[in-house]
């Protein structure tokens, strides 16, 4: 795949884009495909969502989103429209004049992508399996024309504001998934029975109460829930009485990135309402980077959360944790007692056996600094 050339003719590019269509490549390897043998990006305007995407040449790149085609691109229609009746488009951004073989990489170009979204067209689940519509809506990989599709069939303007929330898959007793939170798992017959319906039903009723459409698909351990985003939305607040991470608003071709956002701020919620049950990624800011670069493995290892782990699994250890997430935030003793409505005395020897568990002094700024990323560590390992 290396850039055209002047050693390139007519007859390689249709035998080069014949290989890829034969081989049934999808939509982001051929425009990353006909970005490695231009040399120069390609892109692809999706005909129904008008999702525009472009890819460098670059063996490991991938496609992102752009606004559009550069004003001197050479742009070629593609042969049919979508179903909304919106004639896609594919392009070359080539700085500088054009190359002789570029018309014959567009067409051949636009001929591969036609195809692409027939054979992705054919494989969008009906309305009548609204839950494979979602996932297929939220998966990022997925072909942006299937997605607009599904989001259509849902109900959606792809073109209009969406929001994404997650919550954690329940048992019909209210315990959280083994999977995520630590409670009772289910076997695999009880997972794809009555009970996610239950759960997911749940975490719908309680949005529409709210005034929010609610359109939710189990996603492995979670709950996600698809709402369009109008002038009057309401949110859930504190009092709502599940964890729940609230994605961003997105156009609905982004509903994936909504769905992405949940799923962080889903990590910072607790189960206690007190403590944050609902999370909003718009409300995290900086710390949405510890859930995004931070990994699971090197949470794990970590010495103060390894030694709030085993704290937690003592007697009356998830109250001493408490005590020390009461302290960091009041930063008074007597304030943080107060707020457990504790006795002062009770409350220091809580803070003492948590000072002797993670080996410091909660006295200190910089002790009690370290106490609450540990805890906000713990917080995204699901332990909190």
């Amino acid at each position: 795949m290396r850039a055209q050339g002047a050693d390139r003719s007519v007859l390689d590019v249709v035998a080069y884009f014949d290989a890829l269509v034969r081989d049934r490549v999808q939509l982001p390897e051929l425009l990353r495909a006909a970005a490695l043998f231009t040399g120069c990006p390609a892109g692809f305007e999706a005909p129904d969502s008008g999702e525009c995407v472009q890819c460098d040449p670059d063996p490991e790149g991938d496609t992102r989103p752009v606004d559009g085609p550069p004003a001197s691109t050479g742009v070629t229609p593609l042969g049919r429209p979508g179903t909304g009746g919106r004639t896609g488009r594919v392009w070359l951004a080539r700085d500088g004049v054009p190359d002789p073989l570029d018309e014959a990489v567009l067409e051949r170009l636009a001929l591969a992508v036609e195809l692409a979204l027939e054979r992705a067209e054919r494989f969008v689940p009906g309305i009548d399996d609204p839950e494979s519509l979602i996932r297929l809506a939220l998966d990022s990989a997925a072909d942006p024309t299937a997605r607009a599709r599904a989001l259509v069939l849902l109900g959606f303007d792809p073109a209009r504001p969406i929001r994404v929330f997650a919550a954690f898959v329940e048992d019909a007793d209210g315990g959280e998934s083994e999977a995520e939170g630590g409670g009772k798992g289910k076997g695999k017959e009880e997972s794809e029975g009555g009970s996610d319906t239950e759960s997911g039903e749940a975490v719908a009723r309680e949005l529409r109460a709210l005034g929010l459409s609610a359109h939710w698909a189990r996603m492995g351990p979670l709950i996600a829930v698809l709402s369009a985003v109008t002038p009057d939305e309401r949110l859930p607040a504190g009092d709502f009485p599940l964890r729940l991470g609230i994605g961003t608003a997105v156009p609905g071709r982004l509903a994936a990135d909504s769905w992405a956002a949940a799923r962080i701020a889903l990590r910072f919620s607790v189960t206690d309402a007190r403590r944050g049950r609902v999370t909003s990624w718009e409300n995290l800011g900086v710390l949405t980077l510890l859930a995004e670069h931070i990994p699971d493995h090197a949470i794990d290892a970590q010495p103060d959360v390894r030694a709030l782990e085993r704290l937690a699994a003592q007697p009356r250890g998830q109250e001493v944790i408490d005590s020390v997430e009461a302290l960091c935030r009041e930063r008074s003793l007597r304030r943080a007692a107060a707020k457990m409505h504790l006795h002062h005395s009770s409350m220091a020897a809580r803070i003492a056996r948590a000072e002797t568990a993670m080996n410091l002094s909660l006295d200190s700024e910089s002790g009690r600094l370290r106490a609450e990323f540990a805890l906000l560590m713990l917080r995204l390992r699901g332990h909190a």
